[in-house]
């Protein structure tokens, strides 16, 4: 089978960084260092919500997932805890960074929602975001801190690719181009056209 020059130059620059490379990139978490105990379960629930709020954003493709509809419904079920972590992270971050901490609680959030982002896994993040989510509503108000730990450790195991990425460049059958070229009316190397 022929693939057209126009297939193979448009998969070559839509194809994400690894397939040239052939590793997969996977998110880490964002550790906060000398937390409390109050401060590592507002953590938690605070990435969690991370977690759903770029589900919501990042898997609308989607309609069966309802991540959207979930995420929206879990901010209104559950603001109040939502709103606890944040100022108990608010807190951390004054408690650790002084004058910066509205700032240092600015890049954690940046690199915590960068953390939940994938292109390598999304099926699997968003199948499990979705989970996550329904998990989440069916959970009494004020309990939200007693299953965020092991709804968060769901959602991170599955940023790790399972067959879903691209097939790197060095492993796959490339098509003859040779008789897709355009030569030009006075080319020399006319024969080779």
């Amino acid at each position: 089978m022929r693939v057209p020059l126009i297939a193979f130059i448009i998969y070559g620059l839509t194809a994400p960084a690894f397939a040239q490379t052939g590793t997969a990139y996977v998110p880490k978490a964002v550790p906060l260092d000398g937390t409390t105990a109050n401060e590592a379960s507002a953590n938690t629930v605070w990435s969690l919500r991370a977690a759903l709020n770029v589900a919501a954003l990042q898997c609308q493709f989607s309609p069966f997932l309802r991540t959207v509809a979930r995420y929206n419904a879990l901010l209104g079920q559950h603001s109040g805890e939502f709103a606890r972590a944040q100022t108990t992270l608010a807190a951390y971050f004054k408690r650790t960074g002084g004058k910066a901490a509205a700032s240092a609680f600015d890049r954690y959030n940046t690199r915590l929602y960068q953390s939940y982002t994938t292109l390598d896994a999304q099926l699997g993040f968003c199948s499990a975001a979705s989970d996550a989510g329904r998990d989440v509503l069916v959970q009494p108000i004020g309990k939200l801190g007693e299953i965020a730990p092991n709804e968060v450790a769901a959602v991170r195991s599955a940023l790790t690719p399972v067959g879903e990425h691209w097939t790197p460049l060095a492993y796959m059958a490339l098509p003859d181009l040779s008789a897709d070229l355009i030569c030009a009316p006075n080319d020399r190397r006319r024969d080779r056209c």
